[in-house]
C-alpha cells in the first residue's frame, strides 16, 4: 500500500486537547499527529467536512490551528476518533510543529538505542 502522506505521524497517546467550535469550548485527547493533521478522541459528536479550531501544547509549545474533519471513526470507552486536516496554516506554525516532531521522533529513536 502507498503512503500517501506529506508529513511523517508520531503518536501521542492522551495528549490533553482543546477544541473550539461555535463559540464552545471541548476537550479531547490526541492520539497522533502529524505537520498537517492531527487523530483525536472526544466524546462530542461532530460530522465529516465540520471546521473546527484546536489547541493543544507539545513539549512546552502551544500551536492552534482549524482544521476540517476528514474521517470519523468509532473511539474507546464511548469516545469518537477523527482524523482531521489542519486548514490555512501559516508557514513559519506548520514549519514549527514539523520541527518540533521531528525532534521528538530523534530522541525516541535515540532513546531505544541507548
Amino acid at each position: 500500500m502507498e503512503n500517501k502522506r506529506q508529513f511523517f505521524r508520531i503518536t501521542l497517546y492522551e495528549s490533553p486537547l482543546k477544541i473550539f467550535k461555535d463559540g464552545k469550548e471541548y476537550k479531547g485527547e490526541m492520539h497522533d499527529i502529524s505537520g498537517n493533521g492531527i487523530n483525536f478522541q472526544s466524546k462530542m459528536e461532530w460530522e465529516e467536512n465540520d471546521e473546527l479550531t484546536l489547541r493543544f501544547t507539545i513539549k512546552q509549545q502551544t500551536f492552534q490551528f482549524d482544521a476540517k474533519i476528514v474521517r470519523k471513526d468509532f473511539g474507546t470507552l464511548g469516545r469518537s476518533q477523527y482524523a482531521c486536516q489542519f486548514l490555512r496554516q501559516r508557514n513559519k506554525d506548520q514549519s514549527a510543529l514539523s520541527a518540533l516532531l521531528l525532534r521528538i521522533e530523534a530522541d525516541r529513536k535515540k532513546n531505544k538505542r541507548e
